[in-house]
């Protein structure tokens, strides 16, 4: 859940049905400074479950493809039950045809190709960092009295992943014609 201020720690969920991934997912969320591994799962209902009671989650990792929900039906089942700012999330796939399905989702951050690097994980975590810290600020600017509301406007990081959004639907289709 994005906070109404920064968190010092970044409380992180990893959900995927490959161990494998898991394994090194957890590995660099451990080894990173303001990271800290919350849970891991193997599929979207238990992730869907697990952060219908823990609202402390302010980071998601989740895979594309898995039995059962997809990675994209969870977000979408997640935006529809909640009414609360959902946690941030980082795709992981190794098809990189379903970014731009990802940038339809106001909470994705961007995505992570499998095999996942610990370059580009940092950069995707940096990422989300700032955007939390953004919307940190323009909380706390805009009206401190308005954190316990679940109605705060998108803050201008959700718009500018839009207009990047936008941006790499076109591109997308330039390149494909």
């Amino acid at each position: 859940m994005l906070p109404t201020k920064e968190p010092s720690v970044l409380h992180c969920l990893i959900v995927d049905d490959q161990p494998a991934c898991i394994d090194i997912l957890s590995s660099y969320v451990e080894r990173t400074k303001g990271l800290q591994l919350a849970s891991t799962l193997l599929d979207g209902i238990a992730a869907f479950d697990y952060l219908q009671t823990h609202s402390e989650i302010h980071l998601v990792f989740l895979d594309v493809e898995m039995p059962a929900m997809s990675g994209f039906d969870f977000l979408k089942m997640l935006e529809q039950k909640s009414s609360a700012l959902l946690p941030l999330v980082i795709l992981t796939t190794g098809h990189t045809e379903y970014a731009t399905q990802g940038y339809q989702f106001d909470r994705v951050v961007g995505f992570l190709q499998k095999v996942v690097s610990y370059q580009n994980f940092l950069e995707m975590v940096q990422k989300a960092q700032r955007m939390i810290r953004r919307h940190s600020d323009n909380t706390t600017a805009n009206d401190p009295s308005s954190h316990s509301s679940g109605s705060q406007p998108l803050p201008e990081d959700y718009q500018q992943l839009e207009r990047e959004r936008d941006l790499l639907l076109r591109a997308f289709q330039l390149h494909s014609k």
